[in-house]
């Protein structure tokens, strides 16, 4: 409801959702990489009614920063969104099904938003911890301070970027 009424408001030319996701490490991501969106689903929205799954997936489109992403430093991959953190193999295949790098909360959800009132946008995604691993919470808690100023970083390079347009 934020992201409509952000939109609603301020007519914005992009949307981005920032912020710190857990990696998967079958995929390649790495501790400390910081991901730009190209691709963005939901992971547990599970409808089991025959033509209904790629509308639970979402599968929305991010805006396409190919032209400037190594340039700043960010890698290009898949995000996944969901509202659980559990160790739930269902969700781990899926992950691996749609070669998500980043899993976080919030990005597909806003995606949703900016697909139905035509906004562009892209998620970026910061790698605090692993989804799978015994010392998960130990490696968000160390991450968070160096991954949160890098994510600042490359914000303001974006910004920057796009202020040169």
């Amino acid at each position: 409801l934020s992201t409509y009424v952000g939109i609603e408001y301020f007519h914005p030319d992009l949307i981005i959702s920032i912020g710190t996701a857990g990696g998967v490490e079958a995929n390649g991501a790495e501790l400390g990489e910081i991901y730009a969106s190209k691709k963005i689903y939901f992971f547990d929205r599970r409808l089991s009614l025959k033509g209904y799954r790629e509308y639970g997936l979402g599968g929305y489109k991010s805006l396409d920063l190919s032209t400037i992403d190594k340039k700043i430093g960010l890698q290009s991959g898949i995000v996944c969104s969901g509202d659980s953190f559990d160790d739930n193999q269902t969700d781990y295949n899926m992950f691996i099904k749609e070669h998500c790098s980043a899993v976080d909360m919030e990005a597909a959800g806003v995606a949703w938003v900016s697909m139905l009132t035509k906004t562009p946008m892209v998620a970026i995604k910061g790698i605090t911890n692993f989804v799978k691993g015994t010392d998960i919470h130990e490696q968000y808690q160390s991450n968070l301070p160096m991954v949160t100023l890098e994510l600042s970083k490359k914000l303001e390079e974006l910004l920057k970027y796009f202020s040169l347009k």
